[in-house]
């Protein structure tokens, strides 16, 4: 669906994808517990004091459960986790899967990311550059890291929620996503 619209074939040669991110997502996080724990499991299986005081079946018990429930629900990492851990990779990634061979990178605007893609797309469809545009941006990195960072800097508010109210005192993180396909009018 994405390579035609409204029964007209998006030229590849002629299509850019311009995404917006501004922060790493989830596969990041989960990539680096997978790390963190392997280097784990490896420090603990050659802690020689530690295994001499554990009967070795309930050293390797310990160790496989730990690494487990430390892991349990956890991403494995595969072609789609540098995207998700790389935002630079994102509209290259999309460029990839659906063969299209224009112009292909992602903005950094924070929280603007989206719409500056969108500006970003806009002004090479207008410099005729490309003739259509994937655009958009994601966000689903609302974890335990991106919390502790933002809290770490005072951006969240220390007491609630006001979104466009004037007891605001911090901004209010959310998550979501959203792609457009533009092209120019006349075409």
């Amino acid at each position: 669906a994405l390579k035609s619209l409204q029964g007209k074939k998006l030229p590849p040669e002629r299509t850019a994808v311009v995404f917006g991110n501004g922060n790493p997502a989830l596969r990041y996080d989960r990539a680096v517990e997978r790390s963190f724990y392997a280097l784990l499991e490896e420090h603990l299986r050659n802690n020689k004091q530690l295994r001499e005081k554990m009967d070795p079946s309930d050293y390797e018990n310990f160790l496989q459960e730990l690494v487990t429930e430390a892991l349990l629900n956890n991403l494995p990492i595969t072609e789609d986790t540098a995207p998700g851990s790389l935002q630079n990779l994102i509209a290259g990634r999309i460029a990839n899967v659906f063969d299209f061979h224009g112009p292909s990178y992602t903005v950094d605007a924070a929280c603007a990311s989206s719409l500056a893609a969108m500006i970003s797309g806009a002004q090479g469809l207008w410099r005729k550059e490309y003739d259509a545009v994937i655009t958009g941006g994601i966000d689903i990195a609302l974890s335990a890291t991106s919390l502790a960072s933002f809290s770490a800097i005072n951006a969240l508010s220390p007491d609630g929620s006001y979104p466009f109210d004037l007891r605001a005192n911090g901004f209010v993180i959310g998550q979501g996503g959203g792609v457009v396909v533009m092209k120019r009018l006349e075409d």
